[in-house]
Protein backbone atom coordinates (compact mmCIF):
# COMPACT_ATOMS: atom_id res chain seq x y z
CA UNK A 1 0.00 0.00 0.00
CA UNK A 2 1.56 3.70 -0.81
CA UNK A 3 1.61 6.24 1.66
CA UNK A 4 -1.19 8.11 0.69
CA UNK A 5 -3.04 4.87 0.85
CA UNK A 6 -2.52 4.28 3.80
CA UNK A 7 -2.88 7.71 5.10
CA UNK A 8 -6.49 7.12 3.69
CA UNK A 9 -6.74 3.34 5.43
CA UNK A 10 -5.45 5.20 8.61
CA UNK A 11 -8.73 7.02 9.09
CA UNK A 12 -10.17 4.79 11.43
CA UNK A 13 -12.57 7.29 12.83
CA UNK A 14 -14.57 7.47 9.35
CA UNK A 15 -17.11 4.49 9.11
CA UNK A 16 -19.21 5.02 5.86
CA UNK A 17 -22.92 4.64 6.03
CA UNK A 18 -26.00 6.10 4.63
CA UNK A 19 -27.96 7.41 7.77
CA UNK A 20 -30.33 4.31 8.22
CA UNK A 21 -30.05 2.46 11.46
CA UNK A 22 -28.85 -0.67 10.21
CA UNK A 23 -25.64 1.31 9.50
CA UNK A 24 -25.74 3.74 12.72
CA UNK A 25 -25.87 -0.17 14.56
CA UNK A 26 -22.64 -1.49 12.18
CA UNK A 27 -21.15 2.16 13.07
CA UNK A 28 -21.34 1.50 16.33
CA UNK A 29 -20.07 -1.95 16.93
CA UNK A 30 -16.73 -0.72 14.47
CA UNK A 31 -16.22 1.91 16.59
CA UNK A 32 -16.61 0.83 19.78
CA UNK A 33 -14.07 -2.51 18.72
CA UNK A 34 -11.67 0.45 17.49
CA UNK A 35 -12.13 1.90 20.66
CA UNK A 36 -11.89 -0.78 22.61
CA UNK A 37 -8.33 -1.97 20.84
CA UNK A 38 -6.90 1.36 20.85
CA UNK A 39 -7.49 1.98 24.57
CA UNK A 40 -6.61 -2.09 25.78
CA UNK A 41 -3.51 -3.36 23.25
CA UNK A 42 -0.29 -1.34 22.86
CA UNK A 43 0.25 1.12 19.98
CA UNK A 44 3.50 1.46 17.63
CA UNK A 45 3.68 5.37 16.85
CA UNK A 46 4.24 8.37 18.15
CA UNK A 47 2.20 9.25 21.36
CA UNK A 48 0.45 12.40 19.89
CA UNK A 49 -0.58 10.50 17.20
CA UNK A 50 -2.09 7.59 19.33
CA UNK A 51 -3.78 10.64 21.28
CA UNK A 52 -5.22 12.06 17.74
CA UNK A 53 -6.70 8.59 16.64
CA UNK A 54 -8.40 7.82 20.01
CA UNK A 55 -9.84 11.15 20.38
CA UNK A 56 -11.59 10.79 17.29
CA UNK A 57 -12.44 7.56 17.23
CA UNK A 58 -13.81 8.16 20.82
CA UNK A 59 -15.45 11.26 19.29
CA UNK A 60 -16.98 9.56 16.52
CA UNK A 61 -18.51 6.67 18.49
CA UNK A 62 -20.22 9.08 20.85
CA UNK A 63 -21.80 10.38 17.91
CA UNK A 64 -22.91 6.37 16.96
CA UNK A 65 -23.83 5.98 20.25
CA UNK A 66 -26.01 9.18 20.37
CA UNK A 67 -27.59 8.52 17.49
CA UNK A 68 -28.76 4.98 18.24
CA UNK A 69 -29.53 5.98 21.65
CA UNK A 70 -32.14 8.97 20.30
CA UNK A 71 -33.59 6.41 18.14
CA UNK A 72 -34.49 3.58 20.49
CA UNK A 73 -35.12 5.97 23.17
CA UNK A 74 -37.89 7.65 21.36
CA UNK A 75 -39.24 3.96 20.61
CA UNK A 76 -39.24 2.22 23.80
CA UNK A 77 -40.75 5.53 24.89
CA UNK A 78 -43.45 5.54 22.42
CA UNK A 79 -44.45 1.52 23.14
CA UNK A 80 -44.59 2.52 26.36
CA UNK A 81 -47.05 5.61 26.58
CA UNK A 82 -49.21 3.34 24.10
CA UNK A 83 -49.38 0.45 26.40
CA UNK A 84 -49.82 2.71 29.67
CA UNK A 85 -51.52 -0.34 31.71
CA UNK A 86 -51.68 1.54 34.50
CA UNK A 87 -52.76 4.80 32.89
CA UNK A 88 -55.73 4.26 30.48
CA UNK A 89 -56.26 7.90 29.83
CA UNK A 90 -52.74 8.22 28.67
CA UNK A 91 -53.35 4.65 26.87
CA UNK A 92 -56.18 6.50 24.85
CA UNK A 93 -54.56 10.21 24.35
CA UNK A 94 -51.86 7.86 22.93
CA UNK A 95 -54.17 5.87 20.61
CA UNK A 96 -56.09 9.10 19.41
CA UNK A 97 -52.89 10.89 18.35
CA UNK A 98 -50.40 8.23 18.02
CA UNK A 99 -47.55 10.93 17.00
CA UNK A 100 -48.30 13.18 20.02
CA UNK A 101 -48.45 16.15 17.07
CA UNK A 102 -51.85 17.51 18.13
CA UNK A 103 -54.95 16.11 17.25
CA UNK A 104 -56.71 18.31 14.79
CA UNK A 105 -53.44 18.60 13.06
CA UNK A 106 -52.84 15.02 12.43
CA UNK A 107 -55.83 13.19 12.20
CA UNK A 108 -59.23 12.91 10.88
CA UNK A 109 -61.74 12.74 13.02
CA UNK A 110 -63.93 10.28 10.73
CA UNK A 111 -60.60 8.12 10.68
CA UNK A 112 -60.16 8.15 14.26
CA UNK A 113 -63.49 7.21 14.89
CA UNK A 114 -63.26 4.00 12.40
CA UNK A 115 -59.82 3.00 14.45
CA UNK A 116 -61.95 3.05 17.11
CA UNK A 117 -64.64 0.64 15.92
CA UNK A 118 -61.64 -1.40 14.41
CA UNK A 119 -59.85 -1.70 17.32
CA UNK A 120 -63.06 -2.93 19.08
CA UNK A 121 -64.43 -5.14 16.75
CA UNK A 122 -61.04 -6.49 16.52
CA UNK A 123 -61.01 -7.66 20.25
CA UNK A 124 -64.41 -7.99 21.20
CA UNK A 125 -65.42 -9.67 18.49
CA UNK A 126 -62.71 -11.39 15.95
CA UNK A 127 -60.03 -12.91 18.58
CA UNK A 128 -57.31 -10.13 18.39
CA UNK A 129 -57.38 -10.54 14.71
CA UNK A 130 -58.46 -8.03 11.39
CA UNK A 131 -60.65 -9.85 9.94
CA UNK A 132 -62.89 -8.18 7.28
CA UNK A 133 -64.80 -11.16 6.42
CA UNK A 134 -66.32 -12.30 9.74
CA UNK A 135 -66.92 -9.10 11.67
CA UNK A 136 -70.68 -7.51 12.40
CA UNK A 137 -72.31 -4.66 10.83
CA UNK A 138 -70.39 -1.44 12.10
CA UNK A 139 -73.23 0.65 12.25
CA UNK A 140 -74.61 -1.74 14.57
CA UNK A 141 -71.20 -2.12 16.55
CA UNK A 142 -71.43 1.81 16.82
CA UNK A 143 -74.72 1.56 18.71
CA UNK A 144 -73.23 -0.57 20.83
CA UNK A 145 -70.51 1.74 21.71
CA UNK A 146 -72.84 5.02 21.84
CA UNK A 147 -74.91 2.55 24.46
CA UNK A 148 -72.02 1.84 26.46
CA UNK A 149 -71.31 5.49 26.46
CA UNK A 150 -74.51 6.60 27.26
CA UNK A 151 -74.31 4.69 30.58
CA UNK A 152 -71.44 6.68 31.65
CA UNK A 153 -73.11 9.51 31.60
CA UNK A 154 -70.49 11.14 34.05
CA UNK A 155 -67.32 10.28 31.82
CA UNK A 156 -69.51 11.21 28.79
CA UNK A 157 -71.42 14.56 29.90
CA UNK A 158 -70.44 15.73 26.32
CA UNK A 159 -73.57 13.72 24.93
CA UNK A 160 -75.60 15.36 26.95
CA UNK A 161 -74.87 18.06 24.70
CA UNK A 162 -75.89 16.18 21.66
CA UNK A 163 -78.71 15.45 22.99
CA UNK A 164 -79.58 19.03 23.38
CA UNK A 165 -78.44 19.98 19.97
CA UNK A 166 -80.95 17.00 18.40
CA UNK A 167 -83.88 19.50 20.09
CA UNK A 168 -86.03 15.88 20.50
CA UNK A 169 -88.25 17.74 22.85
CA UNK A 170 -88.94 20.70 20.84
CA UNK A 171 -89.47 18.51 17.55
CA UNK A 172 -92.36 16.16 19.42
CA UNK A 173 -93.80 19.69 21.13
CA UNK A 174 -94.50 20.79 17.69
CA UNK A 175 -95.66 17.42 16.63
CA UNK A 176 -97.99 17.35 19.37
CA UNK A 177 -99.55 21.25 19.65
CA UNK A 178 -99.65 20.93 15.61
CA UNK A 179 -102.18 17.87 16.00
CA UNK A 180 -104.54 16.39 17.91
CA UNK A 181 -103.07 14.13 21.10
CA UNK A 182 -104.67 11.61 19.84
CA UNK A 183 -103.17 11.37 16.22
CA UNK A 184 -99.29 12.26 17.48
CA UNK A 185 -99.90 9.11 19.57
CA UNK A 186 -100.40 6.71 16.87
CA UNK A 187 -97.75 8.32 14.34
CA UNK A 188 -94.86 8.10 17.77
CA UNK A 189 -95.97 4.77 19.03
CA UNK A 190 -98.93 3.29 17.06
CA UNK A 191 -101.15 3.81 20.14
CA UNK A 192 -103.17 7.14 20.84
CA UNK A 193 -102.85 8.55 23.79
CA UNK A 194 -105.93 9.43 26.05
CA UNK A 195 -105.21 13.25 27.11
CA UNK A 196 -102.47 15.80 26.36
CA UNK A 197 -100.91 15.38 29.73
CA UNK A 198 -100.56 11.61 28.89
CA UNK A 199 -98.36 13.08 25.87
CA UNK A 200 -96.59 15.58 27.70
CA UNK A 201 -95.16 12.88 29.86
CA UNK A 202 -93.90 11.07 26.94
CA UNK A 203 -92.19 13.58 25.42
CA UNK A 204 -91.07 14.22 28.92
CA UNK A 205 -89.44 10.50 29.18
CA UNK A 206 -88.41 10.71 25.77
CA UNK A 207 -86.06 13.29 26.32
CA UNK A 208 -84.83 11.92 29.53
CA UNK A 209 -83.86 8.58 27.76
CA UNK A 210 -83.36 9.48 24.07
CA UNK A 211 -81.40 6.86 22.19
CA UNK A 212 -78.19 8.60 21.04
CA UNK A 213 -77.34 5.07 19.36
CA UNK A 214 -80.18 4.69 17.38
CA UNK A 215 -79.72 8.55 16.25
CA UNK A 216 -76.21 7.23 15.34
CA UNK A 217 -77.73 4.27 13.49
CA UNK A 218 -80.58 6.29 11.36
CA UNK A 219 -78.27 9.16 10.51
CA UNK A 220 -74.58 8.41 10.89
CA UNK A 221 -70.94 9.22 12.74
CA UNK A 222 -70.73 11.93 10.49
CA UNK A 223 -73.47 14.06 12.31
CA UNK A 224 -72.97 13.16 15.61
CA UNK A 225 -68.84 14.10 14.91
CA UNK A 226 -70.20 17.52 13.57
CA UNK A 227 -73.09 18.28 16.30
CA UNK A 228 -69.63 17.39 18.77
CA UNK A 229 -67.31 18.88 16.69
CA UNK A 230 -69.38 22.55 17.22
CA UNK A 231 -69.39 22.27 20.70
CA UNK A 232 -65.54 21.64 20.95
CA UNK A 233 -65.98 18.23 22.60
CA UNK A 234 -64.40 15.99 19.64
CA UNK A 235 -61.55 15.54 20.24
CA UNK A 236 -62.24 14.88 24.11
CA UNK A 237 -65.29 12.45 22.88
CA UNK A 238 -62.82 10.33 20.85
CA UNK A 239 -60.31 9.97 23.62
CA UNK A 240 -62.85 8.99 26.29
CA UNK A 241 -63.77 6.49 23.78
CA UNK A 242 -60.99 4.97 23.64
CA UNK A 243 -60.61 5.06 27.17
CA UNK A 244 -63.80 3.72 28.61
CA UNK A 245 -64.73 1.76 26.09
CA UNK A 246 -61.83 0.31 23.82
CA UNK A 247 -59.01 0.09 26.70
CA UNK A 248 -60.69 -2.64 28.44
CA UNK A 249 -61.32 -5.40 25.62
CA UNK A 250 -57.71 -4.65 24.37
CA UNK A 251 -56.38 -5.03 28.11
CA UNK A 252 -58.36 -8.45 28.60
CA UNK A 253 -57.13 -9.64 24.94
CA UNK A 254 -53.34 -8.68 25.76
CA UNK A 255 -53.23 -9.72 29.30
CA UNK A 256 -53.64 -13.25 28.25
CA UNK A 257 -50.93 -12.77 25.87
CA UNK A 258 -48.30 -11.43 28.82
CA UNK A 259 -48.82 -8.16 28.22
CA UNK A 260 -48.04 -7.10 32.11
CA UNK A 261 -44.55 -9.33 31.61
CA UNK A 262 -43.49 -7.44 28.28
CA UNK A 263 -44.36 -4.10 29.80
CA UNK A 264 -41.85 -4.95 32.47
CA UNK A 265 -39.19 -5.93 29.61
CA UNK A 266 -39.55 -2.82 27.64
CA UNK A 267 -39.27 -0.24 30.65
CA UNK A 268 -36.00 -1.96 31.83
CA UNK A 269 -35.07 -1.60 28.64
CA UNK A 270 -35.41 1.72 27.83
CA UNK A 271 -34.11 2.57 31.41
CA UNK A 272 -31.10 0.76 30.73
CA UNK A 273 -31.46 3.31 27.59
CA UNK A 274 -31.54 6.33 29.26
CA UNK A 275 -29.29 5.77 32.04
CA UNK A 276 -26.04 4.19 30.01
CA UNK A 277 -23.41 6.40 30.81
CA UNK A 278 -19.73 4.50 29.52
CA UNK A 279 -19.74 3.18 26.40
CA UNK A 280 -19.88 -0.77 27.45
CA UNK A 281 -23.31 0.51 29.63
CA UNK A 282 -24.96 1.47 26.21
CA UNK A 283 -23.58 -1.99 24.83
CA UNK A 284 -25.38 -3.77 27.23
CA UNK A 285 -28.57 -1.66 26.91
CA UNK A 286 -28.50 -1.79 23.08
CA UNK A 287 -28.69 -5.56 22.81
CA UNK A 288 -31.18 -5.78 26.02
CA UNK A 289 -32.98 -3.32 23.38
CA UNK A 290 -32.46 -5.03 20.58
CA UNK A 291 -33.21 -8.77 21.53
CA UNK A 292 -36.23 -6.95 23.69
CA UNK A 293 -40.05 -8.53 22.13
CA UNK A 294 -43.71 -7.70 21.93
CA UNK A 295 -46.45 -10.11 21.49
CA UNK A 296 -46.49 -9.50 17.25
CA UNK A 297 -42.59 -9.63 17.53
CA UNK A 298 -39.89 -7.34 17.70
CA UNK A 299 -39.60 -4.28 19.06
CA UNK A 300 -38.20 -2.61 16.09
CA UNK A 301 -41.29 -2.66 14.24
CA UNK A 302 -42.06 0.54 15.81
CA UNK A 303 -38.19 2.29 14.87
CA UNK A 304 -40.72 3.90 12.12
CA UNK A 305 -44.27 4.63 13.91
CA UNK A 306 -42.07 5.94 17.20
CA UNK A 307 -38.00 6.18 16.40
CA UNK A 308 -38.41 8.09 13.14
CA UNK A 309 -36.43 6.12 11.22
CA UNK A 310 -37.10 4.47 8.41
CA UNK A 311 -35.31 1.17 7.37
CA UNK A 312 -35.71 -1.31 4.40
CA UNK A 313 -34.92 -4.30 6.23
CA UNK A 314 -37.55 -6.16 8.10
CA UNK A 315 -36.83 -6.79 12.23
CA UNK A 316 -35.69 -10.18 11.39
CA UNK A 317 -32.81 -9.31 9.15
CA UNK A 318 -31.33 -6.31 11.82
CA UNK A 319 -31.56 -9.16 14.44
CA UNK A 320 -29.65 -10.98 11.78
CA UNK A 321 -27.19 -8.20 11.35
CA UNK A 322 -26.80 -8.07 15.51
CA UNK A 323 -26.06 -11.64 15.34
CA UNK A 324 -23.43 -11.06 13.13
CA UNK A 325 -21.71 -8.28 14.96
CA UNK A 326 -21.94 -9.47 18.45
CA UNK A 327 -20.42 -12.84 17.30
CA UNK A 328 -17.56 -11.06 15.25
CA UNK A 329 -17.84 -11.94 12.03
CA UNK A 330 -16.64 -8.75 10.89
CA UNK A 331 -14.20 -8.08 13.50
CA UNK A 332 -11.46 -8.96 11.18
CA UNK A 333 -11.44 -7.00 8.67
CA UNK A 334 -11.72 -4.27 11.64
CA UNK A 335 -8.24 -5.50 12.92
CA UNK A 336 -6.59 -4.94 9.34
CA UNK A 337 -7.24 -1.13 9.67
CA UNK A 338 -6.32 -1.89 13.73
CA UNK A 339 -2.85 -3.31 12.45
CA UNK A 340 -2.26 -0.55 9.49
CA UNK A 341 -2.09 2.33 12.54
CA UNK A 342 -0.15 0.72 14.56
CA UNK A 343 -2.42 -1.27 17.45
CA UNK A 344 -0.19 -4.34 18.02
CA UNK A 345 -3.26 -7.25 18.32
CA UNK A 346 -2.17 -10.13 20.24
CA UNK A 347 -2.01 -13.04 18.08
CA UNK A 348 -4.81 -14.82 19.71
CA UNK A 349 -7.24 -11.64 18.99
CA UNK A 350 -6.85 -11.99 15.67
CA UNK A 351 -6.90 -15.65 15.45
CA UNK A 352 -10.28 -16.30 17.14
CA UNK A 353 -11.59 -13.14 14.77
CA UNK A 354 -10.70 -15.43 11.77
CA UNK A 355 -12.52 -18.27 13.11
CA UNK A 356 -14.92 -16.16 13.64
CA UNK A 357 -15.50 -14.77 10.86
CA UNK A 358 -15.42 -17.88 8.31
CA UNK A 359 -17.96 -19.73 10.75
Amino acid sequence: MNWYGKILFAQVWDVEGDNSFEEDLKAFYELEYKYQSLKNFPFSGHPKRYQNIFTKVENSLQDAMESLRDTLISTFGGWLDSHALTNPAQWAERRTDPHGSGFMGSYDAEEALDGIIGEYIRYKYTGGRFDPYNQPNTSSVLSEIMDQALAMSEQFSSLKGVVNTLQVGERLENELYSDEFENFGENERGEAFQSEEEAEAYIEEMVENVNVSDFMFNFGKEELLSILDGMGQMENFLVKLNQYIVFPVWYEYWKAMGIDTTRELAQEAYEELVNAKSFEQFHRALEIAIQTCHQGGSMLDYLSDFGGRETESSPEDIEGLMNELTDGKMNSGWDEQLKEIGVQLPISVIKRNLEQAVA
